[in-house]
């Protein structure tokens, strides 16, 4: 979460600095480079704050409901990776069954 935001701050000053300069694409359009910049940026802004929250979120069930954060957001058990890589296979056999027919 740290990072994303880290990168969402610098990713402003290289937006401001493309509109401040009126910097244009080395293509033969010459389309001002702050616009797709400021699509990615506002796209490492929902990121950013995207992981924000999972953090205060994971941050608060450590403090309150350990077992809920371990579900959550810790590995999964033997017994659950057993069960979906079964699962994920019987899927697949469905399917291919399904396109000899």
């Amino acid at each position: 979460a740290a990072m994303a935001m880290f990168c969402a701050y610098r990713g402003f000053f290289e937006v401001a600095e493309s509109v401040s300069t009126l910097k244009r694409s080395n293509t033969p359009l010459q389309a001002p480079l702050w616009i797709p910049q400021l699509i990615w940026f506002f796209g490492m802004i929902v990121f950013a704050v995207g992981t924000m929250l999972t953090a205060i979120h994971a941050i608060q069930l450590a403090f309150s409901n350990t077992p809920l954060l371990n579900r959550l957001y810790g590995p999964q058990t033997l017994e659950e990776e057993i069960s979906t890589e079964v699962s994920q296979a019987e899927q697949r056999e469905r399917i291919s069954k399904a396109a000899q027919s």
